[in-house]
C-alpha cells in the first residue's frame, strides 16, 4: 500500500475550514506536483473529515426566480448531500454595471445558508453571467476581461458584500470565483486570454478577498469553449489551464459531463495535472451530463448514463473526490440543441424545484458513503452490484459524532446488515422492526460500540467506538442475517 504524506499546515492558526491533500512529498502552493493521490477535508479549525457531496442550488433560472423551502434541504440531506453551491445571480448583487444590490437578495441567501446549516450542510457561493450576457453573448467577456468601464472592480465589490456578510460564518466554506468564463469576442488565442486577462483577473480577485477574509476558500475554473450547450460531446470542453495562479487557500473547481466511458479517467487525470500545476486541491465543481427528452423515456439511454455516472462516481470515490451535482431543480426550463431539449436538474416535474427524481442517476449520485468522520479516512468504496460499502479509517474519539450516509430507503428496502472490524461486532437494519437499528451481535465481552439510526436523514451515527486511535473497518451488507 503506498503510503502518504500530508501537506504541511499548522491547524490552530486557522479559524475556518481546513482541507489538507496529501501529495507524495509535502509542498507549498505554486510548485509542480508529480502526482495528487488523494483529497481530504476538514471541518472548523481540528474537526471531522468530511467528503464534500451535494448539488448545485439556483437561486434563478431563465424563467424566474428560485425558492427552495424546508423540506427541500430534507430531501436533499436525504440524498447524502453535507454541501451545497448556491449559483448566484451577479445582477442582484450589484456585481456589473448597471445594476444595483439587491438587499432582498442578501437575506434570501442568508436563509439559504441557515437551512443548509440546519441539516449539517457547509454552503459554496459560486459567480454566475446568465442574466448579465443576454444581452451581449461574447460582449460582456471583452468588457470584462479589459476591465472597460472597470467592470473588474464592480463585480468585486459585489463579491465583497458576501465576503463580509458570511466572514464569521463556519458553515461557509467558499467561493467560486467566475462560473464558466468564456473567451468571448476579445482578440487572441485561448492560451493568449488565459495568460493575459483570466489569470490576473484571479490573482486580483484573490488577493482582495484575502484583504477581508482570510479562512475562505477561492474557487477558479477554467475557460469554457462553448461550442456545444450540453457540454457533453467534446472530449473536454474545458480549455487546458498552464498558467500557474501563485496564490494559497484555492482549489481548482472544474466541470465534467462526461458519457463517454473510455474518457472519463484521462478527463479526472487531466484535470488533477491542471490542478497540481498550482499546488492547488481539485474540487468536482459540477459533474454528470445533461440529460435529455429522450433519456426519460429509453431505457436504453438511461443504462447508458448510469454506466457514464457509476463510472465518475467509482473513481471520485476512490479518491476522496468533493463531487457536487447540477441542479437541485425541477424541469421547468429547459436548453434545446439539435440533439433536443436537455437539462442538468435531477426531477422531472416541469416546475421550479421538483420532488420526481430520474432514478437512474439520483439513484448513483445518491450512494452510500463516510459523510463525516472522527478520525481519518484511509479508504471508502461502494459496489454498486453487490450494494456493498466498505469504510477503513483511524477513530480519533475526541473529534465527535462519525456520520455514514447509507440512504436505506432507496439502497436496502430489504435491510442491511453493519459488521465493525469483520463481524466484531454486528449490527442490524430491519426495515419490519420498530427499533430498526439494533446490536445482533458481538465477539467482545466488554466494550460496545454506540451507534445509532438517524431515519430523518438515512444515515448511521456512530458516537463511540471501544477503542481509541485505532483503526477500524466499517462493511455493509444488503440483507437481514439471522440474528
Amino acid at each position: 500500500m503506498l503510503m502518504y504524506r500530508s501537506l504541511k499546515i499548522n491547524l490552530s492558526l486557522i479559524s475556518g475550514i481546513l482541507l489538507a491533500v496529501f501529495f507524495p512529498a509535502a509542498s507549498g502552493y505554486g510548485q509542480q506536483q508529480s502526482h495528487t493521490y488523494r483529497y481530504s477535508y476538514f471541518e472548523p479549525g481540528e474537526g471531522r473529515q468530511f467528503i464534500p457531496r451535494g448539488f448545485v442550488m439556483n437561486t434563478e433560472d431563465l424563467l424566474g426566480t428560485i425558492r427552495y423551502t424546508k423540506k427541500d434541504y430534507q430531501r436533499a440531506a436525504r440524498m447524502g448531500a453535507n454541501f451545497q453551491v448556491i449559483r448566484l445571480d451577479m445582477a442582484r448583487l450589484g456585481a456589473w454595471p448597471g445594476y444595483t444590490l439587491d438587499s432582498t437578495y442578501l437575506k434570501e441567501l442568508d436563509r439559504m445558508v441557515s437551512l443548509g446549516k440546519t441539516f449539517g450542510m457547509y454552503t459554496g457561493f459560486k459567480m454566475t453571467v446568465y442574466r448579465v450576457r443576454k444581452s451581449d453573448e461574447k460582449g460582456i467577456w471583452s468588457r470584462l476581461w479589459q476591465n472597460k468601464d472597470n467592470t473588474q472592480d464592480v463585480v468585486i465589490r459585489g463579491w465583497k458584500h458576501l465576503w463580509k456578510r458570511y466572514k464569521e460564518e463556519p458553515y461557509v466554506y467558499s467561493y467560486d470565483l467566475l462560473n464558466e468564463p468564456h473567451k468571448g469576442d476579445v482578440e487572441g488565442s485561448y492560451d493568449e486570454v488565459q495568460e493575459k486577462y483570466l489569470v490576473p483577473l484571479y490573482r486580483r480577485m484573490i488577493d482582495s478577498l484575502r484583504a477581508v477574509d482570510t479562512t475562505k476558500w477561492a474557487l477558479y475554473q477554467p475557460i469554457l469553449m462553448e461550442k456545444n450547450p450540453d457540454r457533453a460531446k467534446q472530449k473536454i470542453p474545458f480549455w487546458e489551464t498552464k498558467e500557474n495562479i501563485r496564490r494559497p487557500k484555492i482549489m481548482f473547481a472544474p466541470h465534467m459531463y462526461q458519457l463517454n466511458l473510455p474518457a472519463i479517467r484521462p478527463t479526472l487525470h487531466r484535470y488533477q495535472k491542471e490542478a497540481e500545476l498550482s499546488g492547488a486541491p481539485l474540487f468536482l465543481g459540477e459533474w454528470g451530463s445533461a440529460t435529455y427528452d429522450l433519456t426519460d423515456r429509453d431505457i436504453s439511454e438511461q443504462q447508458k448514463y448510469g454506466d457514464a455516472y457509476r463510472e465518475t462516481a467509482r473513481i471520485t470515490d476512490s479518491l476522496g473526490m468533493a463531487t457536487i451535482k447540477a441542479w437541485f431543480l425541477g424541469s421547468r426550463w429547459k436548453g434545446s440543441n439539435p440533439v433536443g431539449k436537455f437539462t442538468w436538474a435531477i426531477f422531472q416535474d416541469s416546475v421550479a424545484v421538483g420532488t420526481a427524481e430520474r432514478k437512474y442517476i439520483t439513484d448513483i449520485i445518491a450512494r452510500p458513503f463516510p459523510s463525516k468522520v472522527a478520525g481519518r479516512l484511509k479508504h471508502f468504496n461502494y459496489g454498486f452490484a453487490g450494494r456493498h460499502l466498505k469504510v477503513k479509517f483511524s477513530y480519533e474519539k475526541e473529534k465527535g459524532n462519525t456520520e455514514v450516509f447509507v440512504g436505506a430507503n432507496r439502497h436496502y428496502p430489504d435491510g442491511f446488515t453493519l459488521s465493525v472490524n469483520n463481524g466484531t461486532w454486528k449490527f442490524v437494519y430491519d426495515p419490519l422492526q420498530k427499533d430498526r437499528l439494533f446490536q445482533a451481535a458481538s465477539e467482545e465481552e466488554t466494550g460496545s460500540p454506540g451507534i445509532t439510526w438517524d431515519d430523518d436523514l438515512q444515515k448511521i451515527v456512530i458516537k463511540n467506538l471501544p477503542r481509541d486511535h485505532v483503526d477500524y473497518v466499517l462493511d455493509i451488507y444488503p440483507g437481514v442475517l439471522q440474528y
